[in-house]
């Protein structure tokens, strides 16, 4: 299934390795705010319901689940959420591209930086560790998305995935 985004994208949110809050979508169906919204509410339940110490844990995203925990995180960095402590990304999706993602940013205005993260201002985000599948559509999303988190001296690793 490698390079095929028209289904299973995953966002999940873990700790101590045990993952507490997963979400899978079809991002066909899957449109923008409400599916980010989600998973801010999902987190906000956890952390302020369930006092789950956001210091041990880490958001998850993969395909569009890269928009969705990046989005999540700006949202709540900008509401006085507390953030994970670490945010993992395999071969997201962060921007529309031929053929992926389209119907998810088709309502979107390119202008909000929850609906496209590589105009994202991350000041104050835990590391984040990206991740591609070689050959992958989202690679160039990849690389620009570590080159913006490199001019705002935010923690990353970056690694190609075989």
């Amino acid at each position: 299934m490698q390079g095929d985004f028209s289904k299973k994208n995953r966002t999940a949110i873990v700790t101590e390795g045990k993952c507490i809050y997963e979400m899978e979508y079809d991002c066909r169906e899957t449109c923008y705010p409400q599916s980010f919204l989600d998973v801010v509410k999902a987190w906000k339940h956890l952390v302020m319901k369930e006092s789950v110490s956001p210091y041990a844990v880490t958001f998850e995203g993969s395909g569009m689940g890269g928009t969705l925990v990046l989005a999540a995180c700006l949202w709540c960095r900008d509401h006085g959420i507390p953030l994970p402590s670490a945010i993992t990304l395999i071969d997201p999706v962060i921007a529309p591209c031929e053929g992926v993602a389209t119907h998810y940013f088709s309502d979107a205005d390119m202008d909000d930086p929850c609906a496209y993260p590589l105009i994202a201002d991350y000041y104050g985000f835990p590391p984040v560790s990206v991740g591609y599948t070689e050959g992958s559509p989202a690679c160039r999303q990849a690389e620009q998305l570590c080159a913006r988190l490199s001019e705002q001296d935010i923690p990353f690793d970056f690694k190609v995935l075989r």
